[in-house]
């Protein structure tokens, strides 16, 4: 399964609009449609998506890249939502809790 498909079929499986994923996710709406058309994207928001959407590719890459919700999130409230699912490191536990 290419990036197209995995980000396509994950959002259908979800329900979700582009728009909803978009929002979710903090990236363009544009971005969207321009990765489910077989377009490129940054990593970051590849990261991004992936992160939202709870796919095992995220955790696969970010173990291999050593990325945190931080590093793609300011607000430590986002950051605490989308790290949610995975182990939080205690950098982005600390901002959570101040």
């Amino acid at each position: 399964m290419n990036l197209k498909e995995l980000i396509l079929a994950s959002r259908i499986a979800r329900k979700w609009t582009q728009m909803e994923l978009s929002d979710r996710a903090k990236v363009s709406l544009r971005t969207i449609k321009r990765l489910e058309s077989g377009g490129s994207a940054d990593l970051d928001e590849i990261m991004r998506l992936l992160m939202v959407l709870n796919h095992k590719a995220y955790t696969r890459l970010s173990n291999a890249l050593s990325f945190e919700a931080s590093d793609f999130f300011e607000d430590p409230v986002q950051q605490h939502t989308f790290a949610a699912p995975y182990a939080m490191t205690t950098r982005v536990r600390n901002k959570v809790n101040k």
